[in-house]
């Protein structure tokens, strides 16, 4: 990252995208001391993360990985409160938040004894969505959570998501690389390139935006849109 000045409001939904490699998601690593920066500081509520120690920093914020990252030898209900196990919970209230997230990311009850080969993709994600909201952090931190699954169930699970976002008052960072589905789920869009931020904008103003690469990006959706728009004619409700 080179120069990067960033401030993100408190619930706010924010997107970063950008080609691979572009330092997206070491801007979430950042956030979460997994890497920390040669120059400059990272404040939370206008608190230096330096000042506190990674562990309990990470308390505070949720991480979902693309491919989930669940531990494949532990059940559902034990990688759900994994977090709050570390934190010295009582069994009954981990077992009680156990079914109140599952509850939250709509699954079955009985999912909880099983493992994750034993669900699907879409599922998958879901209980490390659960996971990561565990401990109730305020801040989200996603990096590509829907990436890996199908068209469908990638629009269920991010609607699902956003609806969670504004009901628990979360703060969440996505990276992403898919405009559309910045455009459909987040509140501002930052685009980065080579480790550094050339856009930021509102979902809104996608279309004002004059940098080259944001109108590459634009133009993939409205290309598409376009194309099924000729396909199937009148046949498309307006």
């Amino acid at each position: 990252m080179n120069d990067v000045c960033l401030t993100i409001a408190d619930q706010s939904f924010v997107a970063l995208l950008g080609a691979s490699g572009s330092g997206k998601t070491t801007v979430l690593k950042t956030i979460n001391q997994l890497i920390y920066p040669d120059q400059g500081e990272v404040r939370i509520n206008g608190i230096p993360i330096s000042a506190t120690k990674a562990p309990i920093l990470r308390r505070g914020i949720g991480y979902v990985f693309q491919g989930s990252g669940l531990f494949p030898h532990l059940s559902v209900a034990e990688n759900i409160g994994i977090t709050p196990h570390l934190l010295a919970w009582p069994e009954e209230r981990i077992n009680q938040r156990v079914d109140e997230l599952l509850n939250m990311v709509a699954l079955p009850l009985d999912f909880a004894s099983r493992l994750p080969h034993q669900l699907s993709g879409g599922q998958q994600q879901r209980v490390a969505i659960a996971r990561a909201l565990a401990a109730a952090p305020p801040i989200m931190l996603m990096d590509e959570p829907f990436g890996a699954l199908d068209p469908i169930t990638r629009d269920m699970l991010g609607t699902e998501y956003r609806k969670l976002h504004e009901n628990l008052k979360l703060t969440t960072v996505m990276v992403s690389h898919d405009i559309q589905e910045a455009l459909l789920l987040a509140d501002r869009i930052i685009v980065i390139k080579a480790g550094q931020i050339i856009a930021d904008f509102l979902p809104h103003q996608a279309l004002q935006e004059t940098h080259p690469d944001v109108q590459a990006m634009m133009a993939v959706p409205l290309r598409q849109n376009r194309k099924v728009h000729e396909v199937l004619g009148s046949n498309v409700d307006e």
